[in-house]
């Protein structure tokens, strides 16, 4: 099967809702690091590699890798022996499944106070609708009275 389309298929991430390929990446990497442990096991070993390459990365403040197969055999992506290939990525991300400190995250801590997107704009740099679109389908509460947006976890 296609990394991608295993990765998205687990994830239920849309590529197409994404304004960029980066919040695209950003938002999958965070979807598959919030995955249950039961779904995280039936990933390929592929897919898990690139999941903790992709969160160390981030982790260490540098670009995702590209979604191409690492360790099903390819010879120059199969990691380190030392290294445990199917660990789960870290998730220690609150109720939402956000990085913490990332502008999603932010963004998250506001709704919870009760924001509007031209505030979360002013504050981020840009609206955030493709994060209630995902904290809705995951199943928190949004509210919103007058343009203002409350968000409540499930």
């Amino acid at each position: 099967m296609n990394l991608e389309l295993e990765l998205t298929t687990a994830t239920r991430i849309d590529p197409k809702v994404f304004e960029s390929a980066s919040d695209y990446m950003n938002a999958l990497v965070l979807a598959v690091d919030a995955l249950p442990k039961e779904d995280w096991d039936t990933l390929s070993v592929s897919a898990k590699n690139w999941a903790n390459a992709a969160t160390d990365a981030l982790d260490e403040g540098k670009g995702i890798p590209p979604l191409q197969p690492m360790g099903d055999g390819d010879a120059g992506s199969i990691p380190s022996p030392n290294r445990k290939t199917t660990r789960k990525p870290k998730s220690d991300n609150g109720p939402y499944g956000l990085r913490p400190g990332s502008k999603r995250a932010q963004a998250a801590e506001m709704l919870e106070k009760g924001a509007t997107m031209s505030e979360i704009a002013t504050t981020l740099g840009k609206s955030q609708y493709n994060l209630l679109k995902k904290l809705k389908a995951d199943g928190h509460s949004i509210t919103c009275n007058e343009g203002r947006y409350t968000l409540s976890p499930k």
